[in-house]
């Protein structure tokens, strides 16, 4: 028999799980006491017609006694159980019209029941006989969803919520066991056992009054009986208060450390990280710029408010990063920091031009406002983007984005508040299929405004949408976006969606969670696609006129809450809506308010436990669940991205630097300065052992100070695993340990696959660092130090890597007093590369022109060689530019003799060849009819001629 406390161990826990399964009777759910919203109204929830009719001919064959007619109406409605009803006890609820049909049946005379049974029990008695057998949970939940009032139903829902238990999935239990009492209050004889069940369900999600009157209610029911099955529990309960249990497997941070992914997280994580303390350091290796977003606008763009940050937040799965810019996305290997992929298609930069203009445009409030859009998920090896409908982009001369179609004459269409739902290979970046705005007139998402990103849960795909004036999810195929089923939600009457603003959804045991940031939220079962409940929570006033969302300024006064999913904690939905300035809690069970708090400061949730709720904005605070207060609050200046919590620590980032403050005291225990080379930190991540930061132009991440020990161990373990190698080989190097950083990279092997290429670069480019480093290194012999520098040169593949090892070759032969071979050496490398490279300058991140660095080192070197050496080398430069020349007067070799005269120019060589260079440049241009440049040229020739006299 499969245990129901799959969680503990010893004789103890066997004993108790036998007791309470043996035990086949229940007790009535307790009622939470609940917050009356503000009023009904708003948009309308509509009830489905055929349901009406099914109702009415149900009603009718029951007054004639028809009880067959009645059953099959019935029957219909739970099977299929379209729309909802508006709650008989609570005007702003509204539940499954199956629960009612499910009411109705139990309200049958005995004849009645007694035919529903001949009916059906049958095909509940061999579902049951499959389920025990096959341990098959589908085949329970279609007798508690269709056949639950048959002799069978209660032993169908009773196992299926002790099997739900044992697979710690306690909130899916109890709404099975509560549902099936709604509708059978008496348990059919089994209350003692469906109340004992409960209980447990309740304490494990973390409603330790719930669990104490389910067994209370349980020892009543049993009255003279053997009460050892209501110890067991009792002794359970203690236990679990006791610290010896875990009460919500999905709490921890250890449980959601890998699977916490942002807005798009799906809400099933709580938003506890694993515990990180990051490092930091100048010329931090773990970075990268984000593909399409011009460079420089970050942290200055304008307005920056706790209401206004990165929409853009990174999606960690199976140690990738997938990052949103533009209209493209990318994939960061976790490890090593290669770019694995960036997905095909044009890209928005952040400056576009407008009827003429140059002006910071409608990409940079997107990079601020637009979550719709900046929000990415993951499922089914996909990532999932919304996009916008726009026919494309061009770039102007000067590198201004030109939106195209955006002027005053373009032409509209019935589609222009449509976008498209895209999915990306996760390995590849390649497209696999996009669905919405299409000239395809097959397409039937073709003119929906998709509201967030997909929500993958089992064999599906959910994504909610608006059309024609009424809000949907959409259920879609994975493999290809068809639409298998729609779902209506309400009827927005006149009332326009925030074309911006994401409806993140969330899942948790079983259940779907919509937001609609219209005043309704909705509850829906992912098994059957029916709406459990929804939930008014307040009456929406009527919104602005709709104006165009890429004409829309960014708003000028504090908005609600920032876009985020529902958080699921234990028996609780934690809703922070973008219409609303409240917090509210809902019971997962019936939707109905549990409790609410004032948004104040606040404008997100950072993470959650049955005891509190930390929330992020211009304040942090932790609320007590159980006082509904602040248990602290701590005012936050410049806050520059989302704040998250790690292990027992809040990071919160700010222009300053970065803030950790305890998440039980709220006292600041450390303040970290960011290195000179950094920009203030994004939004934040805690994954993989690295606090990962992601802001609107660039990607980072700060390895955890003790995260050196546990790559090591990685490594060791397998050395051929190329994402680990490659992060190990940077830690060693910045232990200043190159021999070991090589030692890590010896052993990889790349095999064939997507990221092969990636990996491939990066191994090549530590190599060249770690060979640096040993050249550099105090106290190496000079012969050794340049083999070890020759080998870098030998090893670089990148253009900067071998641009690099050249300038740290020639830079130690000159420091060994080997002066002609450092110069020549660098002369090669001058001559060999173009103006456009760059190297880095005295101050990080500043770049200079490689060819001024190589010119600067080789004046210093030109005293230090003797009279013969630079006769010798002035004579090299002198056959250089005698061969530039030749190559000049030809058409077919003119841009050849231009890159070499150039070269001796900007390099200043011996001989005054570089002058020459430049007066022949000059007269060139002028020959072209380029008499700008070519003064340019004559100039700076009369610029060095000077200088030399007075040398």
């Amino acid at each position: 028999m499969t245990s129901l406390f799959g969680r503990q161990s010893g004789s103890d826990a066997s004993h108790a799980a036998w007791v309470v399964m043996a035990v086949l009777v229940g007790f009535a759910p307790v009622q939470a006491q609940r917050v009356n919203p503000n009023a009904t109204g708003g948009p309308v929830i509509e009830e489905s017609s055929e349901v009406t009719n099914l109702f009415r001919n149900a009603e009718d064959a029951i007054d004639r006694a028809d009880w067959k007619l009645a059953i099959d109406s019935l029957s219909r409605v739970i099977a299929d159980p379209v729309g909802l009803r508006k709650s008989d006890t609570d005007p702003t609820l509204y539940v499954s019209p199956r629960q009612y049909a499910y009411e109705i049946l139990a309200s049958l005379p005995d004849e009645g029941l007694k035919a529903y049974r001949i009916l059906y029990d049958g095909r509940a008695k061999r579902l049951l006989d499959t389920a025990r057998r096959d341990h098959d949970l589908d085949a329970l939940r279609l007798i508690c969803d269709r056949y639950l009032l048959t002799s069978h139903g209660m032993k169908a829902a009773h196992l299926l919520g002790s099997w739900l238990l044992d697979a710690g999935r306690e909130a899916e239990s109890l709404a099975v066991l509560d549902d099936a009492l709604l509708v059978y209050p008496d348990g059919g004889g089994a209350v003692e056992g469906i109340a004992l069940l409960r209980s447990v369900a309740m304490e494990l999600l973390g409603n330790p009054e719930g669990a104490i009157a389910a067994l209370a209610g349980a020892r009543l029911a049993m009255g003279d009986a053997d009460d050892e099955p209501a110890a067991a529990v009792d002794a359970f309960i203690a236990a679990s208060r006791g610290g010896a249990l875990a009460r919500n497997s999905r709490t921890g941070s250890d449980a959601c450390a890998s699977c916490w992914t942002g807005p798009g997280g799906g809400g099933a994580c709580t938003g506890m990280m694993e515990a990180v303390v990051p490092s930091f350091a100048e010329h931090l290796p773990w970075r990268r710029a984000i593909p399409s977003v011009i460079p420089g606008v970050w942290p200055d763009l304008d307005a920056l408010r706790p209401d206004l940050l990165p929409v853009t937040q990174p999606l960690v799965v199976d140690g990738r990063v997938f990052v949103k810019a533009g209209r493209e996305c990318a994939a960061i290997d976790l490890q090593s920091f290669a770019v694995l992929w960036t997905s095909p298609g044009y890209a928005e930069g952040v400056v576009e031009r407008s009827r003429g203009e140059a002006k910071i445009g409608t990409s940079e409030r997107q990079l601020l406002s637009d979550y719709v859009t900046g929000t990415l998920t993951s499922s089914h090896g996909l990532v999932f983007n919304v996009l916008r409908g726009d026919a494309g982009v061009e770039f102007a001369s000067d590198g201004i984005v030109v939106i195209a179609g955006r002027g005053p004459r373009a032409r509209k269409t019935p589609a222009d508040s449509s976008n498209r739902l895209v999915a990306y290979d996760a390995r590849t970046g390649e497209p696999r299929w996009q669905r919405g705005r299409s000239d395809d007139p097959d397409e039937r998402l073709q003119r929906v405004q998709f509201l967030s990103a997909a929500l993958g849960v089992g064999d599906d795909l959910w994504v909610p949408f608006e059309f024609s004036g009424d809000l949907y999810i959409g259920v879609l195929d994975p493999a290809n976006g068809e639409l298998r089923r729609r779902i209506f939600l309400c009827a927005l009457s006149g009332r326009t969606v925030d074309g911006s603003a994401a409806l993140l959804c969330a899942h948790s045991d079983g259940t779907i969670y919509v937001p609609t940031d219209h005043g309704l939220f909705f509850a829906i079962d992912a098994d059957t696609y029916a709406i459990r409940w929804a939930s008014r929570y307040r009456v929406p006033p009527p919104p602005p006129r709709r104006r165009n969302f890429r004409a829309q300024q960014l708003p000028t006064r504090v908005t609600e809450w920032l876009s985020g999913p529902p958080v699921i904690v234990g028996g609780t939905a934690l809703l922070a809506p973008s219409d609303d300035g409240r917090l509210l809690a809902f019971d997962r069970t019936n939707g109905s308010v549990m409790w609410e708090l004032p948004r104040a400061r606040h404008r997100y949730i950072i993470a959650a436990d049955r005891d509190n709720v930390w929330l992020g904005g211009e304040d942090v605070s932790r609320i007590s669940v159980a006082d509904r207060a602040p248990a602290w609050e701590l005012p936050i200046a410049d806050m520059t991205g989302r704040a998250v919590m790690c292990g027992s620590t809040i990071y919160v980032p700010t222009r300053s630097g970065l803030i950790a403050i305890d998440r039980e005291l709220g006292a600041v225990t450390d303040t970290y300065e960011l290195p000179s080379d950094q920009t203030p930190l994004g939004s934040l991540v805690c994954s993989s052992g690295s606090l990962i930061s992601l802001d609107t132009s660039e990607l980072r991440a700060f390895p955890d100070r003790d995260s050196y020990g546990v790559t090591l161990a990685a490594h060791e373990s397998d050395m051929t695993n190329v994402s680990v190698a490659i992060r190990l080989a940077y830690m060693e190097l910045l232990r200043f340990a190159p021999q070991r950083a090589l030692d890590a990279l010896s052993d990889i092997h790349l095999a064939e696959s997507a990221d092969a290429e990636s990996h491939r670069a990066y191994a090549a480019h530590l190599r060249v660092e770690a060979l640096k480093q040993l050249g550099n290194a105090p106290g190496t012999p000079s012969d050794v130090a340049i083999g070890y520098l020759r080998r870098a040169v030998a090893a670089a593949e990148s253009r900067r890597d071998r641009i690099a090892a050249h300038m740290a070759l020639g830079q130690k032969l000159r420091r060994i007093g080997r002066f002609k071979e450092a110069y020549r050496t660098l002369f090669s490398l001058g001559a060999s590369i173009t103006h456009d490279d760059m190297v880095d300058g005295a101050s990080p991140p500043v770049q200079i022109d490689a060819r001024t660095a190589i010119g600067d080192v080789l004046g210093r070197i030109e005293p230090e060689l003797g009279t013969s050496e630079r006769l010798e080398l002035a004579e090299e430069a002198g056959v250089a530019f005698a061969a530039a020349m030749k190559q000049l007067a030809s058409a077919d070799t003119r841009t050849t003799g231009v890159h070499g005269l150039r070269a001796l120019a900007d390099c200043a060589v011996l001989g005054g060849w570089d002058q020459a260079a430049m007066t022949a440049l000059g007269e060139s241009e002028m020959r072209r009819g380029r008499s700008e440049r070519a003064e340019q040229y004559l100039v700076e020739s009369g610029r060095r001629a000077s200088q030399r006299e007075r040398t």
